[in-house]
């Protein structure tokens, strides 16, 4: 893409690339927020903030005691399973390997 011999990355280059960059953030982000309506500005950030921050390691699983009118057997089975592992007062516990 770019040729080796005549791409260099001199510190004042680097430099003049970091300030041509921050300009134009600057830039943008004035123009964005004097643009933009605020409701569409805030649904702009946090549908980035949602794709950018990173996945919780942790999963929490919630079973449906009852699906419709229906018992659920996944629940059934669940609870006859840790009957005999928890203690009634027990509100979470943590499952591993």
């Amino acid at each position: 893409m770019f040729p080796s011999s005549n791409f260099s990355f001199s510190p004042s280059s680097l430099f003049s690339a970091y300030a041509s960059l921050t300009g134009f953030l600057m830039l943008f982000r004035s123009l964005f927020n004097d643009i933009v309506p605020e409701r569409l500005r805030s649904y702009i950030t946090d549908l980035l903030n949602r794709f950018l921050t990173p996945k919780s390691k942790n999963l929490t699983m919630v079973i449906d005691e009852m699906i419709g009118y229906k018992r659920n057997q996944v629940f059934d089975a669940a609870e006859m399973y840790l009957r005999n592992k928890i203690g009634p007062e027990t509100a979470r516990f943590r499952v591993g390997c």
